[in-house]
């Protein structure tokens, strides 16, 4: 279905998160986020995309890094060196943690939420946010051509997608927490 503006119209008002939520506990933060996706203006939406994501990468290396105050100190301290989504997508990545594509979604929704955040009159048709969504590709070319989002329909199906998989990834990767060995000397 389309809407005015021949954009998909992705059904997020018709979908019951309640009883979604309460089948699939696990994917609270994913539910949290479409709810306020619902009331949000596009740019809300990247704020709040962004925002979710950002603390998933979070968790995601909270999960693998050895416990302690020295570990949530790199993610909780806003002027750490773990504290900004680009400092958390690529130490992410180069862990092993993400994909690269995975990687390369969380750089284009990065750059996407800088340009909403700095720029009042940039909005969802701007040239540069249409260019920014249409290089996502992660799940987007499994869609038969005349499915596949476009423009910043793209941006919401991507956050989606890496909302899901993340809400899964922390508790994978707790599983694997890095832990001190002794090392040859």
């Amino acid at each position: 279905m389309k809407n005015q503006h021949g954009d998909n119209d992705l059904g997020f008002d018709v979908v019951d998160l309640d009883k979604m939520q309460a089948e699939q506990p696990h994917l609270a933060s994913y539910y949290a986020y479409v709810k306020e996706l619902r009331n949000e203006s596009p740019r809300g939406q990247v704020l709040i995309a962004s925002s979710v994501i950002e603390d998933q990468l979070g968790a995601m290396l909270s999960a693998h890094l050895i416990e302690g105050a020295v570990a949530k100190s790199l993610i909780d301290d806003p002027r750490g060196p773990l504290a900004t989504f680009s400092a958390r997508s690529s130490l992410a990545y180069t862990l092993g943690l993400i994909s690269h594509e995975e990687h390369k979604s969380c750089e284009i929704i990065r750059k996407i939420r800088n340009e909403f955040a700095h720029n009042l009159r940039v909005d969802r048709y701007t040239n540069k946010i249409v260019d920014l969504c249409n290089n996502f590709t992660l799940a987007v070319n499994e869609l038969p051509d005349d499915h596949k989002p476009k423009g910043f329909d793209r941006l919401t199906m991507v956050a989606c997608v890496l909302i899901i998989r993340f809400s899964y990834r922390a508790s994978n990767i707790a599983e694997k927490r890095a832990a001190y060995q002794d090392w040859p000397v």
